[in-house]
């Protein structure tokens, strides 16, 4: 690989390498920095194959970390130092193990809030590093096999969605303190190469002393800031000009001191957690995460990465809800994943210049209502470098994955993508390098979902929004289906209705067939005969005024009512009398022409019904227009092609068909004489669905899709590229 590269170019490379800063701060086992110790390793065996480089850089770079961690020179320490680095090159010359030491000792970084995994992590490291060593003097101690490094600063145990308060930070700036800070980070250097218990032993007793003496430079800030903030009002005060308002003066200053000394005890209080936390206790965590103070890293880190957990915040009562509610999380909503967090965090650990985050999460993210401020924050604040939908059965895992690149700063709403899914090729295989041309459209609002399309695709929206009229412009009415507040009264099976109705013959009046989503399939209902107990309460029709349905009047139905009184009583959706239906204003449009669909689906599941027929409120229910033709048109390959891009999707990857996103469809709006065709199409399959539900209308559905997409306009190209994503 150097032969690649001109010699400064590959000073260059190796330098950049050098100077690396590396974080996964869900650690986990450690394969993702596992994963950039082996590549990095790689990278640096081809462009430097005898060391010579990499061994200059970790000198100069030891030199400057010894000037760094002490305010006076300590020639010794750094002169063990460089004889260390010599000697580690001078056996392993033309092997791994300095490259692996020194990536390990200044680029790979690992948090966890589990200690066993962090305890896992270093395992595979301590491993990957053995492996390095040769045991071939039998005189030397150890068999000539150098300890391998102490990790305890390199993988720790935290909170990593905690960090500490503005004014913590402040606080831990001030100079005496950042002083007592400099000594334990050269404490904790020098206990990563320790090679002997009583060294370790020393370091551990020695960061003992520096912590105790920081937390009573804390209290002695404390003691001086008090003191200071005192001697600034009676400064002030003397200047006053009579007795009476400088004691009014100091009496109010003092109340804001008290206010202002409030808030500095919390930061002084996260400031005593860090100057209590201990790197050695391998059982413990924190619950909270500083870089700076835990790793000695300033200024963010150039690349995180890693696979964080997936957990709902809303899981075990919200616990993890709670936890985060008021930590400052942009991206924080009651129903979302904790990852979500993590991308947030993960950003702002970044290098503010150059930093770049890469995630492999669920991607349900992309379109779920619960990312729609992931999606907005990432788009307004950062700027996303390549966005890859795994797609389904990559990983053995329940839910489907997508990574995100991103950079810290800036804005950028058109984001380049690969969807896997689209990359499958007619052999079984897969097609690589992916096609390009493929993005996302990243809107600033983050309403809409993160859709990956091609050049290709992209088109056919264009020319659905160019042909069509979205479908909240037509002359239809959309509504929910309707809402009893309490179903076990309202709804009854058929053997229910029949008693009801051998009892009082006049019951079968406010009696009516209803639809549940299950029951909702394309084109035709399968009704289960289930049946609404239609004790309404009244609408208005013009200037008529349908009376409620008076209860007395059916006997039978009220006795039935009667044994759910209690809970009858106690719902919030209730109307005239605890028997009565809530107020309903589209009521008669149950007895209507219309269409039906559920919210669930990952394909349109739209439902044709002329006679009284009504729903429950977890379905939709349209009225008005060319009801026929709008139904072939909904049911058609292209509709979910476009509720694809334009819907969220329930959290696990189930298109969410709510109103709001099915107005957005554009359907043309054609003659009469154009929608024969569409009209005539859809008797057919009515007909063959009313003979047989499970009758094949497959010919059909593709003369339906054929029709549709040439209403729009489409190509060839542009239709098989509908088809590929819609089937």
């Amino acid at each position: 690989a150097a032969d690649l590269f001109r010699p400064a170019e590959v000073e260059s490379i190796v330098r950049a390498i050098a100077g690396l800063k590396v974080l996964d701060p869900a650690v986990g086992s450690g394969a993702f920095p596992m994963g950039v110790l082996q590549t990095l390793t790689l990278a640096l065996r081809r462009l430097d194959p005898g060391n010579e480089r990499w061994e200059e850089l970790q000198k100069e770079r030891a030199k400057s970390r010894v000037g760094e961690a002490f305010d006076v020179p300590d020639p010794k320490s750094r002169e063990d130092t460089l004889r260390e680095i010599s000697a580690t090159f001078e056996k392993y010359r033309d092997r791994d193990f300095g490259r692996k030491l020194y990536l390990i000792q200044n680029v790979v970084y690992g948090v966890d809030i589990q200690p066993i995994a962090c305890q896992i992590a270093k395992l595979r490291f301590f491993v990957s590093l053995a492996i390095e060593q040769d045991a071939g003097d039998d005189s030397a101690d150890n068999y000539g096999i150098r300890p391998l490094p102490n990790l305890e600063t390199r993988f720790v145990a935290a909170d990593a969605l905690i960090g500490l308060r503005a004014e913590t930070a402040s606080l831990l700036l001030d100079d005496a303190v950042a002083a007592k800070r400099r000594e334990v980070a050269a404490v904790r250097e020098r206990y990563f190469l320790a090679d002997s218990r009583p060294k370790k032993l020393d370091c551990v007793d020695e960061e003992k002393r520096l912590r105790g003496e920081l937390r009573d430079v804390l209290k002695k800030e404390r003691q001086q800031w008090v003191a200071s903030q005192k001697r600034d009002i009676e400064r002030k005060a003397k200047e006053l000009p009579n007795p009476g308002a400088r004691e009014k003066f100091r009496s109010g200053e003092l109340d804001k001191l008290a206010e202002r000394g409030r808030r500095y005890d919390e930061a002084l209080a996260d400031a005593r957690k860090v100057a209590d936390w201990n790197p050695y206790d391998q059982n413990a965590r924190a619950d909270w995460f500083e870089p700076e103070w835990m790793f000695g890293v300033t200024g963010g880190f150039d690349v995180v990465i890693g696979n964080p957990p997936y957990i709902q915040l809303q899981k075990d009562g919200g616990r993890l809800g709670a936890r985060y509610r008021h930590a400052d999380y942009e991206v924080f909503t009651p129903t979302g994943d904790i990852y979500q967090l993590f991308y947030e965090r993960g950003c702002g650990l970044l290098d503010s210049d150059a930093g770049t985050l890469a995630y492999i999460t669920s991607n349900s993210w992309l379109k779920a209502e619960y990312g729609r401020l992931l999606r907005r924050w990432l788009a307004e604040r950062h700027t996303p470098l390549r966005l890859i939908d795994m797609g389904k059965d990559v990983f053995d895992a329940i839910v489907d994955a997508s990574v995100l690149l991103v950079r810290e700063g800036g804005a950028r709403t058109r984001v380049p993508a690969v969807d896997m899914d689209c990359l499958d090729d007619p052999d079984g295989g897969t097609t690589f390098p992916p096609p390009k041309g493929a993005w996302v459209e990243a809107r600033l609002d983050g309403e809409a979902p993160w859709s990956i399309l091609s050049a290709v695709e992209w088109g056919v929206l264009d020319k659905m929004k160019a042909v069509g009229t979205p479908l909240r412009s037509w002359n239809v009415q959309i509504n929910l289906g309707i809402k009893t507040g309490y179903n076990n009264a309202f709804i009854i099976d058929d053997a229910t209705r029949k008693v009801l109705i051998a009892e009082d013959p006049r019951s079968e009046e406010i009696i009516k067939p209803i639809v549940r989503g299950r029951d909702i399939q394309r084109w035709r209902a399968q009704w289960d005969k289930k049946w609404l107990i239609d004790a309404h309460n009244g609408w208005n029709e013009g200037t008529k005024r349908i009376p409620p349905i008076d209860i007395d009047a059916y006997p039978a139905v009220r006795d039935h009512l009667d044994n759910h009184l209690t809970a009858l009583t106690r719902r919030q959706d209730k109307g005239r009398t605890p028997y009565n239906l809530r107020n309903c204003a589209y009521h008669e449009d149950f007895s209507e022409e219309k269409l039906f669909w559920m919210d669930l689906t990952n394909s349109g599941r739209f439902a044709y019904s002329s006679s009284e027929m009504f729903s429950v409120n977890t379905t939709y229910v349209l009225v008005g227009g060319p009801v026929k033709f709008l139904c072939a048109v909904l049911n058609s390959r292209l509709a979910t092609w476009f509720m694809d891009y334009v819907a969220s999707t329930s959290g696990m990857g189930v298109t969410r068909w709510f109103s709001t996103f099915v107005a957005e469809i554009p359907i043309p709006e054609v003659h009469v004489k154009a929608q024969t065709p569409f009209v005539r199409l859809v008797d057919d399959i009515l007909a063959a669905k009313d003979a047989d539900p499970d009758a094949d209308v497959t010919a059909q559905e593709n003369e339906i899709d054929r029709l549709v997409m040439r209403l729009y306009g489409l190509t060839d190209t542009e239709c098989a590229a509908v088809g590929r994503q819609a089937g």
